[in-house]
């Protein structure tokens, strides 16, 4: 049943001066390498170790705490990242200039966790494998995309000896999320944070270029029929918007198991990881 709630989300948090200066321009871009070593401390500052996951098309990167026996592991998936260096300009290496997947991952109190970079992000290109731009733009949600990351998520159950998994995709992760959990058996829920959950409708409603050789979540809507979704959305949210959560939820029957939940003063990107504790507190 599609049920719509609206919370509070506390107070309305600034958007880091570094993003403002990136914004106007003031200052150049971080390095690749200045990326990943932001998110590397991060990871290092919670205990967490990183590790790259072979697939049959990329290797994904990796940041995981002690892998200790859990029936339920959460598994955090990293939204599009740095893809854009303007709108119609694809950036040459899609690490996060803000790691938000990453941050929320880190800020899960209770239960085991495990985040999974989307391709490319936080690899050097030594390192990369099938790192052309197609897959942080219009392939970004490609076959070969969620083939990959089924193979990685039945890695990490193993290595939690997990029995389900529940999915938590930021932004651009909540599509891979959906689709990958339209394949799988074993996942307790999909929870969604500033979701893109159909990106047809998103790339219409920004008037933006449609995805092009991306499968999308909308299509798989019998397979995610008996899978409980949560998806989180900030009332001022203007990249994922409500009404774009709510049109993809009313697509599915009245006895589904799904919830838009409207969090308020919270935009797409700033300091979810702030509130993270409280919100998925109400799913255990």
């Amino acid at each position: 049943m599609f049920v719509n709630k609206t919370i509070v989300g506390g107070y309305k948090y600034l958007i880091t001066s570094l993003l403002l200066l990136l914004m106007y321009g003031c200052v150049n871009v971080p390095t690749q390498q200045q990326r990943i070593n932001i998110a590397d401390a991060l990871a290092e500052q919670n205990g967490w170790n990183k590790s790259s996951v072979k697939g049959d098309y990329f290797n994904l990167t990796s940041y995981t705490g002690l892998a200790t026996k859990s029936d339920l592991l959460t598994v955090y998936i990293e939204g599009d990242g740095f893809a854009w260096l303007t709108r119609s300009r694809p950036s040459m290496d899609p690490t996060p200039l803000n790691p938000v997947g990453l941050k929320l991952a880190l800020a899960q109190q209770r239960g085991q966790a495990a985040y999974l970079a989307r391709p490319c992000q936080f690899v050097l290109e030594s390192r990369s494998k099938n790192c052309s731009n197609q897959y942080w733009t219009n392939k970004r949600f490609s076959n070969e995309v969620i083939n990959d990351f089924n193979i990685a998520l039945t890695l990490l159950k193993k290595q939690f000896s997990a029995i389900t998994l529940r999915l938590v995709g930021y932004s651009g992760g909540a599509t891979v999320a959906l689709l990958v959990a339209a394949r799988r058996g074993d996942i307790e829920s999909v929870v969604t944070v500033a979701g893109n959950l159909d990106h047809g409708a998103w790339a219409e409603f920004h008037n933006l270029t449609p995805l092009y050789g991306s499968l999308n979540p909308i299509d798989y809507s019998v397979q995610l029929e008996n899978i409980k979704q949560v998806h989180f959305v900030g009332d001022q949210d203007t990249v994922s918007p409500l009404i774009l959560a709510k049109q993809f939820a009313q697509q599915f029957s009245s006895n589904v198991d799904i919830e838009v939940v409207v969090v308020k003063n919270q935009d797409h990107g700033c300091c979810w990881e702030k509130i993270w504790p409280g919100l998925i507190g109400q799913l255990n």
